[in-house]
């Protein structure tokens, strides 16, 4: 028999001070004048860009609008991107040990130099 009782209960599950849900956390988008304050100094931030956007989707207009929430229907950038993990330098240094001879750049061959003595001049 599996007991599933907790040997710790919480009895106060959390003090009456932080019952109080946040309003970036409730809504999904940051206060009115805190996000305008961000486009004003920072306009790129991402408080001033979720707040650009939401002034846009006109959910400041009334008072407590549900959250909006982006979906995104084409696939991420990390999801498109075909790349794969870090090469291990170790594996690399195998396989360029197998490479076939038309990869390979040949080797410098020298040049035969004479010996010239000052006596043949």
């Amino acid at each position: 028999m599996i007991d599933t009782c907790d040997p710790r209960p919480d009895i106060l599950a959390h003090p009456i001070w932080d019952a109080h849900t946040e309003y970036r956390l409730q809504y999904n988008r940051p206060r009115y004048w805190t996000g305008w304050i961000a486009s004003r100094i920072s306009p790129t931030s991402q408080e001033a860009m979720v707040w650009h956007e939401n002034v846009q989707a006109g959910q400041y207009d009334s008072r407590n609008l549900p959250p909006r929430y982006k979906r995104y229907f084409a696939p991420k950038p990390w999801e498109a991107l075909q790349t794969g993990g870090r090469i291990d330098p170790a594996k690399q240094q195998v396989n360029s040990k197998a490479k076939p001879a038309a990869d390979r750049v040949p080797a410098p061959v020298p040049v035969p130099t004479a010996d010239v003595s000052p006596s043949d001049l």
